[in-house]
């Protein structure tokens, strides 16, 4: 399903199987924009993960993407080193050659991180993809989309039936609207 946040509107990709649904919507999305802005529009990716979302985004339609993770230390195998989350994140972008996709830190609702993009030109767009795995970690993350004030694509897959209190959330304390859209066959929940 797919929600879309409009400033304000969410526009969900509720109940999604795969990563690729949100990167065509994305894409879809991005070259509307493009057309009615004249250029190519300034997307915000919220918890990139790999990158697969924005980096695909990015080589796509040419977006100015800036890509987000928190930067947390992990280990990819047993005895390997230690490697930051957003050093995993830039190598990724690097690896695939998207010159208008860039990552940076971004831990929601930090007031520190926040400030830095504060002093950035505004988004057109922000899109997430299975974001919303973890519900202590949604004021955070609605908080963060409140403070970027634009459209949200936000894509998931229903796990636990707690999403619905994110949305509602971003429509009551933060002023979205929340336009949700389901996948072939699927019920609204």
């Amino acid at each position: 399903m797919f929600v879309l946040l409009k400033r304000r509107l969410l526009y969900l990709l509720l109940r999604l199987m795969h990563w690729f649904e949100p990167l065509v919507v994305a894409v879809l999305l991005a070259s509307k924009y493009r057309v009615s802005l004249g250029r190519p529009p300034r997307v915000l990716e919220l918890g990139s993960g790999v990158g697969l979302l924005g980096i695909g985004l990015a080589l796509a339609t040419g977006a100015e993407v800036t890509l987000t993770d928190p930067g947390l230390p992990t280990r990819f195998s047993k005895g390997a080193d230690s490697v930051s989350t957003l050093e995993f994140l830039r190598r990724n972008v690097a690896l695939n050659d998207a010159p208008t996709a860039r990552a940076e830190k971004l831990l929601w609702g930090d007031a520190d991180d926040l400030d830095a993009f504060s002093r950035t030109p505004p988004y057109d767009l922000v899109v997430a993809s299975e974001v919303l795995y973890e519900p202590s970690q949604y004021a955070a993350l609605a908080e963060t989309l409140a403070f970027f004030a634009t459209d949200a694509i936000i894509g998931y897959k229903v796990r636990h039936g707690r999403e619905q209190t994110f949305f509602d959330r971003c429509a009551d304390e933060h002023g979205f609207r929340v336009t949700s859209e389901p996948r072939a066959g699927e019920k609204l929940s």
